[in-house]
């Protein structure tokens, strides 16, 4: 599970330059309005991610 998520969280960040469920000091997590707009917005970069 955890090489899983490491690996599409790489993929993710090297292909969308996006930060996926990293913590962020005093604000929970890197998932936010901003990582959607870019999930959603490069939809089929996403697939090949995942």
């Amino acid at each position: 599970m955890n090489e899983h998520k490491k690996y599409i969280q790489d993929g993710l960040f090297g292909t969308l330059h996006v930060k996926v469920d990293h913590p962020t000091p005093g604000s929970g997590n890197t998932n936010n309005g901003n990582t959607a707009r870019q999930f959603f917005e490069n939809i089929t970069k996403v697939a090949e991610v995942t």
